[in-house]
């Protein structure tokens, strides 16, 4: 029978294996043979355990009852850490980008995710394209405000205007927050 003290057991039988003792007749008797092919396969499923075939299983059952431990048969590097640390809690290391603000940022894992975005309208995009002193750039953001208001948001839409997005950076910020908005309809 498997005893409340699971993961001692799985220790043991791990242990026998990396030692080279275990016996698939007679290495614990106090389990049945069905309990103990049941902890060998919960190690192979937690990658305590595996093997160097393709064809066979990692646990070979016979007619009676029995069964054998494939020949070739490890305690993986997980498991040897299992045996020396136990089953603490492995920290999995967490990326953080900040880049400026979270406006428009997605941030969740994939079950979800939760956009923010802001309500930048095309109204603060004028006094930015007001205050660039180029005319041409001036004239050209002109144009981008005028497109932005009255085209369709489609595809490619804005390329004529990838020079002057490209020269000032907080065009293109502004006109992706517009855009996103816009799209999400906040």
């Amino acid at each position: 029978m498997i005893t409340p003290n699971y993961d001692g057991q799985i220790k043991k039988v791990l242990t026998e294996i990396r030692d080279k003792h275990f016996h698939e007749d007679n290495s614990f008797p106090e389990l049945s043979r069905s309990d103990l092919m049941d902890l060998l396969n919960d190690c192979e499923y937690q990658g305590y355990l595996s093997y160097k075939s393709q064809k066979q299983k990692l646990i070979i059952p016979y007619m009676n009852g029995g069964f054998a431990l494939h020949p070739s048969a490890f305690v993986t590097r997980n498991g040897r850490n299992f045996i020396e640390k136990g089953d603490e809690s492995i920290v999995m290391p967490t990326h953080q980008f900040n880049i400026n603000n979270v406006y428009g940022s997605s941030f969740g894992d994939n079950n979800s995710v939760t956009n923010y975005f802001s309500n930048i309208t095309i109204e603060d995009l004028k006094p930015l394209v007001e205050s660039i002193e180029d005319p041409t750039d001036k004239k050209e953001g002109t144009e981008l405000i005028k497109t932005l208001e009255t085209e369709d948001i489609k595809p490619g839409f804005l390329n004529r205007f990838d020079k002057l997005v490209g020269k000032y950076p907080k065009i293109a910020e502004l006109v992706s927050k517009i855009i996103i908005s816009t799209v999400f309809g906040n």
